[in-house]
């Protein structure tokens, strides 16, 4: 009984993944057609007109694209078919492609720095719906590689844990930085970053 028990709550399991893979999917026809009437609108020749066409099309295009990604990443991780994890592989790289699509096209109209407010509140979402989170399956398959690393990087710390760097005893004898001159510092590289 309790081995039917288990194997019920997985097939239950996989039918609510392959049941939000559906809706992922019904949502990635929708938001592609809506991709293509985007697309076929003319750009206002305002600068300011433009900013607002952006920021109200494409950053919604954005996250809806960012939620549709969540919810592939999410069934790509649960499925259990490799056949169909493949194909959901190749759908997640897509919308992963996309989403880095928009985000350029929205820094190079908007700047790099885009206030999402007004968009998380007409869509009602909150905004921690703009955190993208790392693939789990780009961790999986680096996975013996960072092993590999933490290894080396361990052996390095055994190694050489005891001695102090040369450069820390040259930095000793600077005199302190005072508040002033470290905000001098940081405009100036914050001006240099952004080319004035």
């Amino acid at each position: 009984d309790c081995l039917f028990g288990s194997l019920r709550a997985q097939t239950m399991s996989n039918l609510t993944y392959e049941e939000q893979l559906r809706e992922a999917m019904v949502d990635l026809r929708e938001q592609l057609t809506q991709d293509e009437k985007v697309r076929e609108d003319k750009l206002p020749r305002d600068k300011m007109l433009q900013l607002q066409y952006f920021m109200q099309n494409w950053s919604a295009m954005y996250i809806r694209y960012l939620q549709i990604f969540r919810r592939l990443e999410d069934c790509y991780d649960q499925i259990l078919q490799p056949q169909k994890r493949a194909d959901v592989r190749i759908i997640l790289d897509s919308c992963i492609g996309r989403l880095l699509e928009l985000k350029f096209q929205i820094v190079s109209h908007c700047g790099e720095y885009v206030n999402y407010d007004d968009v998380l509140v007409d869509l009602k979402l909150t905004p921690d719906v703009l955190e993208i989170p790392i693939p789990r399956y780009f961790l999986e398959e680096r996975k013996r590689e960072l092993e590999e690393r933490s290894k080396l990087l361990n052996a390095l710390i055994q190694q050489y844990g005891q001695q102090q760097p040369q450069e820390d005893a040259a930095e000793e004898g600077l005199p302190p930085v005072t508040q002033e001159q470290a905000i001098q510092i940081v405009q100036c590289n914050e001006r240099g970053r952004q080319g004035r």
